[in-house]
């Protein structure tokens, strides 16, 4: 682009920003001469004098524009007016709540009509898990002799997303879709008199199925919430290594003689694993309000409830596996733990309607007793 091409462009640009600028200020002016109007109780000239700007307001002016409709509307005793008003106010700020300390009671008394509590919000996640191991039956590889194993957390992680139904403000039913990475390690030792050792790495990656019941707080800025859920979990690949070493174990570094140092190469370890399992959660954490969205942070434990191990049976576990024979490591029966620290980004889709059945008996009760009120007086 040329030098002269540059200049007519910035020009266009500065004009075009020059002429918004100049008309959010105009419709600045026309909303506060609406609101003056109000005041002055000339009620039937503000809706022709709002309607020009309309499109032309920010979201906060069109909050404004249209709860200053709704007031007319009612005063101007135009129900199906101060109706279509109070839902385009929603649809300017989902969240917008009537309050009795600042709004006639009439206005109140429809805002009870309407809700904008979205009926369902998707959401994403991502973070960081630890996972530990529950034997449910101890195992050898050197007949009835037992070997000491000792199993240690290692880090994973895990990323996915959601879709949460709203029961109400309150009660959330969600689905989840995530992916998990999650690993441990066993440490065995006192084979022949303490003489071996034996350290194996195993790494799971799964896809995981949560479904979640979730009941949490629906306002503030910070916005706690705890759930329960069941989970099922397809597990994609199960790779191990193992390392063995066998040596004088009098910890005599100068006299440790070591015989044997072997590392294994990755291990296959799928077929020998459950491919469906499924776990009990329960978690909790909070929800922060930005904007008309929400960060999260959210803790889960997870915990298995089947055995991971597909050949439980003594005849099955001991044949043709060539790390039993190889390294002297036989796995135990056992069910999976695991706990999931998560950050993510939730985003609501509102929509703004009106009842099938309003909630007005509490607002009605109080009209009722202030009328009755004024009436003693």
């Amino acid at each position: 682009m040329t030098s002269r091409g540059v200049f007519i462009f910035s020009g266009l640009l500065f004009l075009c920003t020059s002429l918004m600028a100049q008309s959010a200020d105009d419709c600045g002016v026309t909303l506060t001469a609406a609101v003056d109007e109000f005041n002055a109780g000339h009620f039937n000239a503000i809706p022709a004098l709002l309607n020009e700007c309309m499109d032309k307001f920010t979201r906060e002016q069109r909050e404004r524009a249209n709860m200053l409709l709704t007031q007319t509307y009612l005063l101007l005793d135009d129900p199906i007016g101060a109706e279509h008003s109070y839902l385009a106010v929603l649809q300017a700020n989902p969240e917008f709540l009537a309050d009795e300390n600042r709004d006639q009671i009439d206005v109140v008394y429809l805002s009870k009509k309407f809700t904008a509590t979205p009926i369902f919000s998707w959401y994403f996640n991502i973070g960081g898990n630890v996972s530990s191991v529950t034997v449910l039956n101890s195992w050898s590889a050197i007949g009835g002799q037992q070997a000491k194993k000792k199993y240690s957390l290692r880090p994973g992680l895990q990323f996915g997303g959601g879709l949460e139904y709203n029961l109400d403000d309150n009660f959330i039913l969600a689905a989840e879709l995530n992916y998990s990475f999650t690993a441990y390690k066993v440490t065995q030792s006192s084979y022949f008199d303490g003489m071996d050792g034996t350290d194996v790495v195993d790494r799971q990656n799964w896809l995981v199925l949560p479904l979640i019941a979730k009941y949490g707080a629906s306002t503030g800025k910070m916005r706690p919430y705890g759930y329960l859920g069941y989970s099922f979990s397809y597990l994609l690949r199960d790779v191990a290594t193992i390392k063995k070493s066998n040596g004088d174990p009098s910890g005599d570094k100068s006299s440790q003689i070591i015989f044997t140092n072997d590392e294994s190469p990755t291990l296959n370890y799928t077929s020998h694993r459950r491919a469906f399992n499924r776990a009990f959660l329960i978690g909790g954490g909070v929800k922060y309000k930005f904007g008309l969205d929400y960060l999260f942070a959210d803790l889960r434990v997870s915990l298995g409830m089947n055995n991971v191990i597909s050949t439980p049976q003594a005849e099955s576990r001991f044949s043709d596996i060539p790390w039993v024979t190889q390294y002297g490591y036989v796995e135990d029966d056992f069910r999976m733990n695991s706990v999931f620290i998560s950050v993510g980004f939730i985003h609501p889709l509102y929509k703004p309607r009106k009842l099938k059945k309003a909630r007005t008996k509490s607002v009605m009760k109080r009209i009722d007793r202030h009328k009755g009120n004024g009436a003693n007086e």
